[in-house]
């Protein structure tokens, strides 16, 4: 999975878990990663990585997702990679979960891969071996 050419590839819920794998495996193959989360990785590989972009950003904000995210092709050369892979939950019943925090879940969870998935498909498509992948941590 070597990235020959410095590719391009873009992590949601880069900060934590399963995203931050991913981004540092992607970056130790070669990959040119631009992380996204709210919070900065706890990485020493992504922190002195070349490699890797962070950008601070709330997936619960959609005005924020197009805002941040639309230049990012107009920076960078072809985009790869795109994983969705940010999430939130709330593991209390049902019943005790308040509105703001479901709207807040669903937005994260739903609406931001799909708009994230829209702002840079038509360039994944381009790429004859680009791909993306949806894992939401918390559905």
């Amino acid at each position: 999975m070597k990235a020959p050419n410095g590719d391009l590839a873009i992590v949601t819920g880069s900060s934590k878990g399963i995203g931050k794998a991913i981004s540092e495996f992607l970056v130790s193959e070669g990959y040119r990663v631009i992380g996204i989360s709210r919070t900065e990785p706890n990485s020493y590989l992504l922190k002195d990585s070349s490699l890797y972009r962070h950008i601070y950003l709330d997936l619960s904000n959609t005005k924020e997702i197009e805002f941040k995210l639309s230049n990012i092709l107009k920076e960078e050369r072809t985009l790869k990679i795109l994983v969705n892979n940010a999430g939130m939950g709330n593991f209390s019943p049902h019943e005790e979960i308040s509105f703001d925090t479901l709207e807040k879940m669903l937005l994260v969870n739903f609406v931001s891969p799909i708009l994230i998935t829209k702002l840079f498909l038509r360039d994944l498509k381009k790429m004859k071996d680009g791909s993306f992948k949806s894992t939401p941590s918390q559905l």
